[in-house]
């Protein structure tokens, strides 16, 4: 394909476009796990892989576009990978729309569910690395440290 995505938070219920700057044109991901799904957030780790939250899968692309890898959350078809972010340590952070929180380890690609007992949904994560803590927004509890 050789192409590169523009690194943005987006959320469409009608699959993934790109940008090719050379062209200036948009085009859709025509990719099996991707094409029409609703793809709620991506996230660029700094070795060029795009990850893509789509339902209830995270979908790694590498640099040149290629599918690489496809993590399920479960099968539990009310929640969906939400947002994703990474950290100082190049952890991705996902918030799992009713299922809490997750991380990948990008080197190994191990998705992990983390403990939630907090009974709000997480809906965004964010690391302090002056505090050395993260802070999770929720919906409707507030902010969680």
């Amino acid at each position: 394909m050789g192409y590169s995505i523009v690194p943005l938070r987006i959320g469409t219920r009608a699959g993934v476009f790109f940008l090719d700057k050379k062209k200036n044109t948009v085009h859709k991901v025509d990719e099996e796990h991707v094409k029409a799904k609703k793809t709620n957030c991506i996230g660029v780790t700094d070795d060029g892989y795009v990850w893509m939250g789509v339902q209830q899968h995270i979908v790694k692309f590498s640099p040149n576009g290629k599918v690489q890898k496809v993590l399920s959350i479960g099968n539990n078809k009310r929640e969906e990978v939400k947002e994703m972010t990474l950290d100082s340590k190049g952890t991705l952070w996902l918030t799992i729309l009713r299922g809490g929180l997750a991380t990948i380890n990008p080197k190994t690609d191990q998705l992990t569910h983390r403990e939630w007992t907090y009974p709000y949904a997480a809906s965004y994560v964010l690391e302090d690395t002056l505090h050395r803590c993260y802070w999770v927004g929720t919906w409707g509890g507030g902010i969680v440290k």
